[in-house]
């Protein structure tokens, strides 16, 4: 979450002074951006996109003028499991809405944006050593020890 501080916020620390300079071209300018940092039961643990929808749910209910907004669901790493989960979930809700009195409007949803995203484990990680080593990391006895792993 820091990172997103480093390369997205007003202000940044850098240069050789490691003072605080003003970013000259920081995202808010242009975009608005919600984080959420470790959702309620993500990660290793188990969640759902109910939660995830909850909080988005939450923060739209607590700041309306964002909902006539595009809305995209982007994120990196682990995100690769719960991006794509509560985009269908996003989807579902959209295409269930019935108007009801008392019932939360469902959220806009424009895109989903995963970087570098953990989606299948076992495959992902099985591959790791053949990566590593044609890209010239590890030579061949380090590359064994690592498909051992």
């Amino acid at each position: 979450m820091i990172r997103n501080l480093f390369e997205l916020d007003t202000w940044k620390i850098e240069g050789p002074d490691l003072l605080l300079h003003q970013n000259t071209a920081p995202w808010n300018r242009v975009f608005g951006l919600l984080f959420l940092d470790s959702p309620i039961r993500s990660g290793f643990s188990i969640g759902t996109s109910e939660d995830l929808y909850a909080a988005l749910q939450g923060f739209f209910n607590l700041k309306p003028l964002f909902r006539g907004r595009p809305f995209y669901v982007a994120g990196e790493s682990y995100v690769g499991k719960y991006v794509p989960s509560l985009g269908v979930y996003m989807l579902n809700k959209l295409d269930n809405k019935t108007g009801e009195e008392g019932r939360a409007l469902p959220l806009r949803l424009d895109g989903l944006a995963i970087g570098n995203g953990l989606t299948h484990p076992i495959v992902q990680v099985q591959s790791q050593a053949s990566v590593v080593y044609a890209a010239g990391l590890f030579d061949s006895p380090e590359k064994l020890r690592l498909e051992i792993l």
